[in-house]
């Protein structure tokens, strides 16, 4: 529309015109875009020739050295290509079109509230205001933005003819029968000054009658002899000129496509015949000559402008578009070492690093092509042969007979430069598709070039971009064989003879354990330092490793920050490739090279090896698992005394550190099965706890009947378990490590639901899933492991007072989470385990214990409410676990005040007391702001608890009961119901008159919170009330008696005298928080309860708690009101009320 628009307003224009005024202007343009050609390729003699003492003092090169005069060239040259008028941006024109009309509208609107705050007091509407420069007295939009609006349209329909007219002339251009043999190339590199003299006269003579020239062959004659300057050996030239280049082909784009052969060529030096075609020089004759220093500098200077084209986006796209193209751009980008190594030494980063911007932008752009013709997939398979080769060198193929042909194109791998190699690895793993994989030939030379370069490699970027390859064919083979690994049987028995080789499995493992980052807690904390683009290519050989999973899905983490589950994926997928036999004997071999990583040396890769050693044996794990699992077979006589026997040699000397990597290796093995698949492994662990785990002395309430002596013998199906006590390994870091992998062991029962069961994909292998049905019930769940009630639950219930508090945490987890399964799963065992739980952190189950042990059972009920207050559901945790706990909390608030418990405790103890009510004031804070959406019941039973919290003795408690309402309150306002709103307001309003300042203070600052949301008809009730009781409760003055006063207040006052005080108090604080819930207006009932306070500000008629918080409640009011609105409150006061308010906000003077 807008190119159609601009070019009938130009025809419009010349229509009075004669015809040969109209021909000689349309052809202008075409002759001023062909004498800047002529003149850039005079400018351009130096890009061509070498310099020597002969041609160095020659005009032409004393021209083309001037770098001014190339800049102007340049300059003219990209106006002539991209613009249609005076300005390059149009659009920007119309954006500040807009944005200038809504900048004058937002000050019209500014002026007219500014000018509304300066009038004392007068407030208008703003919903009408004028522009301030608009005619007709501004009520209309100002002249000068419509006539930029119509200023702007015409510069985007010129932005507009920049890019639409370029495409109409190749449209008419090829709709021409003949249009290849009118071309005209107007650039060349031979001209000199007197041929540019006669040329230019001949444009500018108007009665020239030779044949016109084309406005294509004008603009392609342009883009050349930008190449041209771009391969200048003048640096701001190359600049000025690259930058023009890129505006050019943003209009010129269709002009990219034919000249990336011969760029590709210059930078192969296969340019001998192809000098200054395109405006490119011969790199190959540049190369065979020297500069007058005896370097090639002019070589660099060529190939960084060569480079600088072939980066740019337009020409990646287009070389992305066909694979004829991809296969030649990568030729040129893995076959640059020997044009590397013509080059200065000075100028050899910089080079590297346009090639490497070449690279990126390849990667950056990469797509898959689909291979439709024969001969596309001609040209992939070719590509595939040449990185094969250069991968491999020498080095033959298995079966394969080295034909001539192959001969010739391979080429010794040692030869190749370390960053061509990478590269090379980097194309093949992008390349290669799932047909390349599947096909027989091809298929194993894949395979063997992964496994050569894993294996010759070791330590070094490529071995890394390899593992990603290996990674990237595994997962071709399972998508293509539907998960069955052996339906392919040359490429099994390939991976078979691989496993069983104990020198691959080790080679296999140091890979994995140098494929981690760089462990920067050694070394100075310093990461590794990659030349440019090594990071990103690692980066996406680690991303084809294996294919992205949803594990862990839950609210449980990975523990460990380091380990890899990609690597343990890679391990169970070569493993499924074999039976199940041969995966045991190489599981073995992985086993073995496991635990020498294990006890590796200390040094810099130490926590990568450990770490490794772990995946692996995840790996293996979850695929002996797998293979019984698809096979129905119930067996696992092979498969436990392996992994146990594992377990009990390295776990013993295993770093505490490392636990971590120890249970995301269990969650991933046993990720998604029933529990009765690794029931061995929780016995093994149940065991480990029973000899292990600390326990009270002389306690044994929870002490199950299986836990009777020191060596227990648990005699399960094929597999004997036994345990000792032994001294050594009485230590915390051991019982935190059993801990630990129990913890592991009960999330992964818990998230095995019955809705897991089946949507598990694990369900396919079992044509029916392991469920029972609970008694009574036709609802299907999943078996409850009965070791855990009979025998984990008591050991741990009975060392919730663990003196170690990494345990205390670990066993709070572990008892949370079997509430969790008993939750999920139709547990039948008589008396609810949650029941269990709660009996012994609630506060009648500390009774017994000792002082010390009574607060370390604290510690991990506080730690228990943790977790399932950021770990559980609100549907179950909330009513069944937090409320319960709740007055457990606030217990912990209380300390021994008495001089017998007081002396009796001693300083440390002391100090562990006030940690823990610490940390439970903030465990109530965290609950009480909690917004979460209750039930009415669950919001009731709180508000039932507190309640009772708040007639507890201990001044802490009640403390603590007004900030958690305060907070609670603030947080649900919106979901409480009128009588909950009603009964909060009662329990704080019966602590305003406590007895410690304290609590009355707190019980202050939540009265206003649920004052502030109140209605005002609500409040203005209770005022009316509370006023009343204020004016009763005033403190008459006593008459002087001749009687002596006694001191000792408290003995004389009587019960009367007590109920005035308390009402006083009272009604006073509430008054005080009407006025400070009101700190923006002035209601009605303000004024009233601000005369009714002036009356509690004396000496006389108020104790000292009392007037304080008159005072600073009137302070309060002072600083909020009376400021520059004062005169508005003003209004709604009386002069008695202003008076009253005076009374107390007025500082006392000398003469008052």
């Amino acid at each position: 529309g807008d190119i159609n628009l601009y070019l009938s307003k130009l025809d419009s224009i010349l229509n009075p015109a004669s015809q040969r005024t109209k021909e000689t202007l349309q052809g202008l343009r075409g002759k001023l875009c062909a004498l800047i050609t002529f003149f850039i390729g005079a400018l351009s003699h130096e890009t061509f020739t070498q310099s020597t003492k002969c041609n160095s003092n020659g005009i032409s090169s004393v021209i083309s050295f001037d770098t001014k005069i190339c800049k102007e060239i340049i300059e003219v040259a990209n106006i002539l290509l991209i613009r249609r008028g005076a300005h390059t941006k149009g659009w920007q024109a119309r954006t500040g079109q807009q944005d200038s009309l809504q900048d004058d509208v937002l000050t019209s609107e500014a002026g007219h509230i500014a000018s509304a705050f300066e009038r004392a007091s007068v407030w208008a509407s703003n919903e009408s205001f004028l522009y301030r420069d608009g005619e007709d007295g501004g009520k209309v939009t100002p002249r000068s933005l419509l006539v930029y609006k119509v200023w702007s349209f015409y510069l985007g329909a010129q932005r507009s003819a920049s890019y639409a007219i370029p495409r109409a002339l190749r449209i008419e251009r090829a709709k021409t029968p003949s249009h290849e043999e009118e071309k005209q190339v107007l650039f060349s590199m031979q001209m000199n000054l007197d041929e540019i003299r006669g040329s230019a006269l001949s444009l500018l003579n108007l009665n020239d009658r030779s044949p016109e020239i084309h406005a294509l062959d004008a603009y392609e004659g342009l883009i050349d002899g930008l190449v041209a300057l771009t391969c200048h050996p003048k640096l701001h030239v190359r600049s000025s000129a690259i930058g023009a280049l890129e505006s050019g082909l943003s209009r010129f784009g269709f002009f990219a496509r034919p000249r990336i052969p011969r760029l590709l060529q210059a930078i192969q030096l296969s340019d001998n015949d192809c000098h200054g075609k395109y405006g490119v020089p011969s790199c190959y004759r540049l190369s065979c000559s020297s500069d007058l220093d005896g370097k090639k500098k002019r070589l660099s200077d060529a190939i960084k402008g060569v480079c600088a084209i072939i980066s740019n986006p337009r020409i990646i796209r287009h070389a992305l578009a066909s694979e004829e193209t991809r296969f030649r751009l990568i030729q040129t980008l893995c076959g640059t070492q020997y044009l590397l190594s013509l080059l200065p030494r000075e100028e050899l980063q910089k080079t590297l690093h346009f090639f490497q911007t070449i690279f990126g932008k390849f990667r950056s752009q990469w797509h898959t092509l689909p291979l439709f013709s024969g001969g596309e997939r001609g040209v992939h398979r070719e590509c595939l042969s040449f990185l094969l080769s250069r991968l491999m060198g020498g080095v033959s193929y298995p079966g394969d007979d080295k034909s001539a042909e192959s001969v010739n194109l391979t080429t010794d791998a040692n030869s190749i430069h370390w960053r061509n190699q990478l590269l090379t690895s980097w194309f093949l793993l992008h390349l290669t598709s799932p047909d390349d994989a599947a096909e027989e030939s091809l298929g194993r030379k894949l395979w063997t070039t992964t496994f050569h370069l894993v294996e010759k490699n070791m330590g070094q970027p490529i071995q890394r971009v390899a593992l990603g390859l290996l990674g990237r064919l595994v997962t071709l083979a399972g998508r293509q064989s539907g998960g069955n690994f052996r339906a392919h049987g040359q490429l099994v028995i390939f991976i078979q003879d691989k496993l069983l080789d104990e020198s691959v499995c080790r080679t296999l493992s140091l890979s994995l354990a140098l494929n981690h980052r760089q462990d920067t807690e050694s070394g100075g904390g310093n990461r590794a330092q990659w030349s440019a683009g090594i990071e990103e290519i690692l980066r996406d050989a680690g991303a084809n490793l294996s294919p992205a999973i949803f594990f862990p899905f839950s609210k449980d983490q990975l523990s460990s920050g380091i380990f890899k589950v990609q690597h343990a994926q890679l391990i169970q997928s070569l493993l499924m490739f074999v039976d199940y036999n041969i995966a045991l004997l190489a599981a073995k071999n992985l086993l073995f090279v496991s635990k020498e990583l294990l006890i590796s040396p200390p040094n810099e890769d130490q926590k990568n090896k450990q770490s490794t050693a772990w995946e692996i044996f995840a790996g293996i794990l979850r695929a002996l698992l797998l293979h019984n699992y698809k096979d129905n077979n119930s067996d696992y006589a092979g498969i436990w005394p392996l992994i146990l026997d594992f377990l009990d040699d390295v776990l013993l000397s295993l770093p505490i550190d490392m636990s971590c990597a120890v249970c995301d290796a269990l969650r991933f093995g046993i990720h998604g099965l029933p529990a009765n698949e690794f029931d061995l492994l929780t016995q093994w662990i149940s065991s480990r706890l029973e000899s292990f785990l600390w326990q009270p002395i002389g306690n044994d309430t929870f002490v199950s009947d299986c836990q009777q002596a020191t060596v227990d013998i648990l005699d399960v199906g094929a597999i004997t378990i036994t345990t000792e006590t032994k001294s050594s390994l009485d230590g915390f870091a051991s019982q935190s490590k059993w801990l630990h992998l129990l913890s592991a062991v009960l999330v992964e029962i818990r998230d095995h639901t019955n809705n897991s069961v089946m949507l598990s994909p694990l369900s396919q292998y079992r044509k029916k899933a392991k469920v029972v049905y609970s008694e009574g019930s036709g609802v299907r769940s999943v078996t409850f492991p009965r070791i855990i009630y009979e025998s984990i639950l008591p050991r741990l219930l009975n060392a919730a007072g663990h003196p170690y508090d990494r345990c205390r945490d670990r066993i709070a987890g572990c008892l949370y989470r079997i509430c969790q399964i008993e939750d999920s799963s139709a547990f039948v065992g008589g008396k609810s385990l949650r029941d269990a739980v709660l009996t012994v952190f609630s506060s009648s189950g500390f009774e017994s214990s000792d002082f010390k042990e009574k607060l370390f059972c604290l510690i991990t009920a506080r730690k228990f409410v943790s977790y399932s207050l950021h770990k559980g559901e609100v549907r179950n945790d909330y009513p069944f676990y937090i409320i319960p706990l709740i007055p457990t909390l606030f217990t912990t608030l209380k300390v021994a005040e008495d001089d017998v418990a007081f002396n009796n405790i001693s300083a440390s103890d002391r100090a562990l007391e006030a940690e823990v009510a610490k940390d439970s004031r903030h465990m109530l804070s965290a609950i009480s702001s909690c917004q979460i959406t209750y039930s009415r019941s669950d919001i009731v039973c709180v508000l039932s608890t507190l309640e009772k919290l708040s007639k507890h003795g201990t001044w802490q408690i009640r403390q603590a009961v007004a900030h958690f309402l305060r907070c609670f309150h603030g947080c649900h306002k919106f979901i409480f119901s009128e009588e909950e709103t009603t009964k909060t307001a009662h329990i704080v309003a019966n602590l305003l008159s406590d007895e410690r300042r304290e609590v009355s203070s707190a019980a202050l600052a939540a009265l206003t919170g649920i004052l502030a949301v109140t209605g005002s008809l609500s409040v203005s009730r209770l005022v009316s009330d509370q006023i009343t009781l204020a004016h009763k409760s005033i403190a008459k003055k006593k008459k002087k008696k001749l009687v002596e006063v006694t001191l000792d207040v408290d003995d004389t006052k009587s019960e009367k005298e007590k109920l005035r005080a308390k009402n006083q108090q009272s009604s006073v604080f509430f008054l005080c928080a009407v006025v400070l819930s009101r700190p923006y207006d002035t209601p009605p009932f303000v004024p009233l309860a601000i005369e009714a306070l002036s009356k509690h500000s004396y000496e006389s008629r108020a104790p000292l708690t009392v007037r304080d918080a008159v005072k600073k409640c009137f302070s309060e009011f002072k600083r909020t009101h009376m400021t520059d609105n004062w005169e508005l409150h003003r209004m709604k006061f009386t002069h008695e009320q202003l008076l009253a308010l005076e009374d107390v906000v007025s500082t006392p003077h000398y003469y008052a």
